[in-house]
C-alpha cells in the first residue's frame, strides 16, 4: 500500500477515542487535479514543438522534458498564493538529475534538503540502473520515486503536527522550550513544563515519548535531508510567523509545507504536495503521449503506457485520503493534549485542595451520623 509508513504512523488519531472535528480543507479530487494540470501540459507541448525529439528514445524523450521545465511553464494553473514549482520540485530533481540531465532551474538553497542527487542511489527494484534505456520501466520508476517522497513528506508533516521541531532531542532544555512553543501557541499557556508553581509534568513527558517515536522513521529517510530542515527551524519557538513562509521570491515550499502552519487547514504542506503531484502529472503524460505516438507499440510498452494512468488516478486518491487524515489530526491532537492538561489539573486539584475539604466534611458526617458518640 501507498504510505504504508506514514498510514501506520496516523493511527493515533483513531486511538485517541476524542471526536473527530470535521475540518474544512481543499483539495482537488483526481480528475479536478488532472485537468488543472493539463494547462501546464499544454505549455509543455508548446515549448517543445519546436525541438525534434527522437520518440524511439526514452532517454531522449526524458532529456527533453527536464530541459525546458523552467518557471514558465506554470503560466496558466498558478496564482499568487498557490504555485506550482519546477525550481522546488523533488521529483523533479530526482528525475532530472541523471546523466547530465539537471535542469539549471533549481533553486541553489533548495538542492541541500536532497539527500540522493539521483534516484540511481536508491536502489529501487526497476530496470533503471545506470540510465533511461529501452528496457527501463518508467511508469514503475516514477510511482516508487512518488510513493518513497510523499512517505517522507508525510511523516515529516505528522511529526510537526506532534510538536516535534529538532533534529535531535538529546537536549531537555531545548525539549522543553519547544513543547512550551506549541502550548503556548495551541492553549496560551506559558512555562507549560517548567513553571515552578503550576506545570503539567505528565502531558509534557507524554508529548517527549510521541516526539520520540519519531526519530526511527526519520532516520530511514532516503530522499530528504530532514536534519537541514530542522537546522532552520533550530532557534525558532513559534513557527507561525517564520520568515521564509511569507510568500515571496523566497518562499521556501519544502520548508514551510512541512515545518509552517499546523492550524489553518494545512494550505502551505497540501500546496507543497500538489507541487510534487502536478511535476509528476505532466511528466507521465507528456511521456505516455510520446510513447503512444510510436509505430509499433509492443505488449511491454502498452502496459507500460497503462500503467502510468492508472499510477496518476491511484496517486491523486492515496495523497488526498492521507491529506484529510492529517487534516483530522491537526484538530484532534491539540484537544487530546489539552484533555491530557485538563486532567491533570484536575488530578491537581483533588490532592491538594479538595483534599482539604474532603477529610472535616467526612469527619463532620460520621459526628452527626451516630449522635450516640461520646466525643
Amino acid at each position: 500500500m501507498l504510505f504504508k509508513k506514514v498510514i501506520t504512523l496516523c493511527l493515533p488519531v483513531m486511538f485517541f477515542g476524542i471526536l473527530t472535528v470535521s475540518a474544512q480543507f481543499d483539495i482537488l479530487s483526481s480528475e479536478k487535479g488532472t485537468q488543472l494540470i493539463s494547462a501546464a501540459v499544454t505549455n509543455l507541448a508548446t515549448e517543445l514543438g519546436s525541438r525534434t525529439i527522437n520518440i524511439a528514445s526514452k532517454q531522449k524523450i526524458v532529456e527533453a522534458f527536464c530541459q525546458v521545465t523552467n518557471p514558465l511553464i506554470s503560466t496558466g494553473f498558478s496564482s499568487p498564493l498557490e504555485r506550482y514549482e519546477s525550481q522546488q520540485s523533488l521529483f523533479l530533481y530526482l528525475l532530472c538529475n541523471t546523466n547530465g540531465l539537471e535542469t539549471p532551474y533549481f533553486r541553489e538553497d533548495f538542492k541541500e534538503y536532497v539527500k540522493n542527487l539521483s534516484y540511481k542511489t536508491l536502489k529501487f527494484q526497476s530496470a533503471c540502473r545506470s540510465e533511461y534505456t529501452e528496457k527501463c520501466n518508467l511508469a514503475l520508476l516514477t510511482e516508487q520515486i512518488m510513493t518513497q517522497l510523499f512517505s517522507e513528506l508525510f511523516t515529516l508533516k505528522q511529526a510537526d503536527l506532534f510538536g516535534l521541531s529538532q533534529v535531535s532531542l538529546q537536549d531537555e532544555e531545548l525539549l522543553n522550550r519547544k513543547i512550551n512553543a506549541y502550548a503556548e501557541e495551541k492553549f496560551q499557556i506559558k512555562k507549560f513544563c517548567d513553571d515552578k508553581a503550576h506545570n503539567y509534568e505528565q502531558t509534557c513527558k507524554h508529548l517527549k515519548r510521541q516526539m520520540k517515536a519519531f526519530m526511527p522513521a526519520l532516520r530511514t529517510f532516503v530522499l530528504i535531508n530532514s536534519d537541514v530542515l530542522y537546522e532552520k527551524v533550530k532557534e525558532k519557538d513559534a513557527i507561525s510567523e517564520f520568515l521564509p513562509c511569507e510568500h515571496g521570491a523566497q518562499y521556501d515550499l519544502l520548508l514551510c509545507g512541512t515545518m509552517g502552519e499546523t492550524d489553518n487547514g494545512l494550505k502551505p504542506f497540501i500546496s507543497l504536495v500538489y507541487n510534487e503531484l502536478a511535476w509528476y502529472t505532466m511528466f507521465t503524460t507528456y511521456y505516455a503521449q510520446m510513447l503512444s505516438q510510436r509505430n509499433e507499440i509492443d505488449f511491454a510498452l502498452r502496459d507500460e503506457i497503462d500503467h502510468i494512468w492508472f499510477n496518476q488516478q491511484k496517486l491523486f486518491a492515496v495523497s488526498n485520503e492521507t491529506i484529510q487524515e492529517l487534516v483530522q489530526l491537526a484538530t484532534t491532537y491539540p484537544l487530546h493534549i489539552g484533555f491530557l492538561a485538563y486532567q491533570e489539573d484536575l488530578l491537581r486539584f483533588r490532592d491538594q485542595a479538595l483534599s482539604k475539604i474532603v477529610t472535616p466534611f467526612y469527619t463532620l458526617y460520621h459526628k452527626l451520623r451516630n449522635v450516640q458518640t461520646k466525643e
